[in-house]
């Protein structure tokens, strides 16, 4: 039987995935985590942080520390030794700082073909999600996929949502597209997915 220490670190941002994974045990690998480290280094905003492991190999997390608070340019400690058998996960992330989760960027934009060739204004009129009064500005030329800029980011989306501008306006009768197909944009990201300033280390005894 083998043993060495090894350290890990991690930006952590607000997302419960698996970029947030601050640990994997290896196959053949069992491991001590003897504390953990984590430093908000904003000097604004007190930042709430959550820490799972998983127990069957990687499959189904557990809470260790939910919605822990670590005020502004300071650290919190967990100074308990956290067991991890072969395959097991540590995750480390962040609850938003942000509550309004307006879209910052987009992407896989479909539509926006016929109709008149212009620059438009649109408002935001149906999504697969809960966020609402997003409006885009796109310039279509009847054919090509359009070109979108973010003029409103609107509130309460989430990355992954798919948001629909239609020809018509929300009131239901103003044509705010000039004959366009409607369009759809999925969100890549929104305010709230880097809205934090978190590093996470670690010392971790492996045994093999």
């Amino acid at each position: 039987m083998a043993s060495s220490f090894k350290n890990f670190g991690l930006d952590v941002k607000v997302d419960d995935n698996s970029t947030n994974n601050l640990y994997t045990a290896g196959g053949s690998v069992s491991a001590v985590v003897h504390a953990l480290y984590i430093s908000n280094k904003s000097a604004t905003d007190v930042v709430n942080v959550n820490i799972k492991a998983t127990t069957d190999g990687g499959s189904t997390f557990f809470h260790i520390g939910k919605s822990l608070e670590v005020d502004v340019n300071n650290t919190l400690v967990l100074d308990k030794p956290i067991n991890l058998e072969s395959n097991d996960i540590l995750r480390i992330f962040a609850d938003p700082i942000t509550t309004t989760r307006d879209v910052k960027t987009v992407d896989t934009i479909t539509g926006g073909t016929g109709g008149s060739a212009n620059t438009y204004s649109l408002q935001q009129t149906s999504t697969t999600g809960s966020g609402t009064s997003a409006v885009i500005s796109a310039v279509l030329d009847g054919s090509a996929t359009p070109v979108i800029t973010i003029s409103a980011g609107g509130s309460g989306h989430e990355i992954g949502d798919v948001i629909t501008f239609g020809n018509i306006a929300p009131d239901g009768s103003t044509v705010q597209g000039g004959g366009m197909t409607d369009i759809t944009v999925r969100v890549a990201s929104t305010t709230a997915s880097d809205s934090v300033d978190i590093e996470a280390f670690t010392s971790i005894l492996e045994i093999s």
